[in-house]
């Protein structure tokens, strides 16, 4: 059920300072330049996961896995229970905006949650499922899109790339 995962691979990304690409901006604006130095982000490690679920539609689900390697404890807050969240992208463009974003779910509860970590800690989180058919719906045709993975740790913006993943739903007339 879980198969695929070449398609969309693995990824991850490490807020630790020099070489990293963090896309910052905020969740309903265009991207902004990368930033190389996360500064009160460094040396916390996001690691995610995404999987398609072969059915059809496809559904993309996922986790994150937050490491504190620092030697002193950290709070991350984040803007609502969803701590994690995918966006999709047209294939087209690389730095285009994205055509979907999963801010807004009715999966998320729109109160803020804090994530504690003590030295060398770890908390999993999901990204919730999602359907092809939420994706697409009536505005975007059946193709290749763009994943990234998106967090909100602190009032800043982590995005990550996750590969590419072709969306298809039934629909009326065959279009």
């Amino acid at each position: 059920m879980l198969g695929a995962m070449g398609a969309m691979g693995a990824m991850g990304i490490r807020a630790l300072g020099a070489g990293v690409l963090l896309w910052t901006g905020c969740a309903n604006m265009p991207h902004t330049a990368p930033d190389t130095n996360p500064g009160a982000l460094r040396g916390i490690d996001f690691q995610s996961e995404i999987a398609i679920l072969e059915s059809f539609p496809v559904q993309l689900a996922g986790t994150v896995q937050i490491t504190n390697r620092r030697e002193t404890a950290v709070s991350l807050t984040f803007p609502d229970d969803c701590v994690a969240l995918l966006r999709i992208y047209d294939r087209e463009g690389a730095r285009n905006a994205p055509v979907w974003d999963q801010r807004g779910s009715p999966a998320c509860e729109p109160k803020p949650l804090t994530v504690a970590l003590a030295p060398g800690g770890t908390a999993a989180v999901r990204v919730p499922t999602v359907s092809a058919y939420e994706i697409l719906s009536d505005n975007l045709p059946d193709g290749s899109y763009r994943v990234t993975v998106y967090l909100q740790p602190n009032g800043n913006v982590i995005e990550a790339e996750a590969g590419s993943v072709d969306l298809a739903i039934p629909r009326e007339g065959g279009r």
